[in-house]
Formats: structure tokens, C-alpha cells, sequence
């Protein structure tokens, strides 16, 4: 049974060196065949290779951005409001009265934060597509 054994690895290293040969010799070819202004199919291939390798990490690092930018956005919209909302309350309090560019700044906060807030939507639909771009990996 050693034997066997020894005979089945001592094959497979024959054929893994004989693929290596072949490798180097087809990549010898393509490089003799084609000019440096052309297209090598195997520096395209190896670039497709590195692509699939760097794919998972360029769609983690986006979906990170993602996340940090949706947070920003909230960060943002909290911090508005709460401004608006005491600078209405302050002048309210101190009598002044109300500007009417005031109330309508308010007005434009709030609803420019409505639109971030169905823009933070599109986020959510952006950091799915990176979810599928990873499945697809």
C-alpha cells in the first residue's frame, strides 16, 4: 500500500511539473505572438484573476463608506433639527419675533432633510448591490 501511495504522489508531481512546463511554454508563446502595443490574453487573464481576488475587498471597503456616510447623514439631521428647533424656541422665549426667513430656513432644513433621509434609501439599495457584487463573487 506504501508503494501505491508512493507511485500516486511520485505521478501527481510529474503531472503538476508537466503543467508548470506547459504554463511557462504557452506564456512564452503569447509573448512571443503578440507585440506590447497588443492584447496578451494571459496578462488579461491574470488580470481578471487579481480582480476577483480585490473584488471582495473594494466591496467591503464601499459597503464600510456606505454605513459611515449613512451615519453622517443622521449625525447631520440631528443635529439640524435640534439647532432649528432652539433657535425657534430662543426667539420665541426672548420675544423676539419670529423671522419669517427663520421659520422658513426651518422649513427648508426639514425638508432638505426629508430628501437626505430618502436619499439614505438609495444608500441602503447602493450597499445591497455591493451585497450581490460579493454573492456574485
Amino acid at each position: 500500500m506504501r508503494e501505491n501511495s508512493e507511485l500516486l504522489i511520485s505521478s501527481l508531481e510529474k503531472a503538476q511539473a508537466e503543467l508548470k512546463r506547459i504554463a511557462e511554454k504557452l506564456e512564452q508563446e503569447f509573448h512571443d505572438r503578440y507585440d506590447p502595443s497588443e492584447v496578451n490574453p494571459t496578462a488579461v487573464l491574470a488580470r481578471i484573476h487579481k480582480l476577483q481576488r480585490e473584488l471582495p475587498i473594494v466591496t467591503d471597503e464601499a459597503r464600510q463608506i456606505l454605513t459611515a456616510k449613512a451615519e453622517c447623514i443622521h449625525a447631520l439631521k440631528t443635529h439640524l433639527v435640534g439647532a432649528s428647533d432652539q433657535l425657534q424656541m430662543i426667539q420665541h422665549k426672548t420675544g423676539m419675533p419670529v423671522d419669517p426667513s427663520s421659520a422658513e430656513l426651518s422649513t427648508t432644513v426639514k425638508a432638505a432633510l426629508a430628501d437626505f433621509s430618502g436619499r439614505s434609501g438609495m444608500l441602503l439599495s447602493a450597499e445591497n448591490s455591493c451585497a450581490s457584487l460579493d454573492q456574485a463573487h
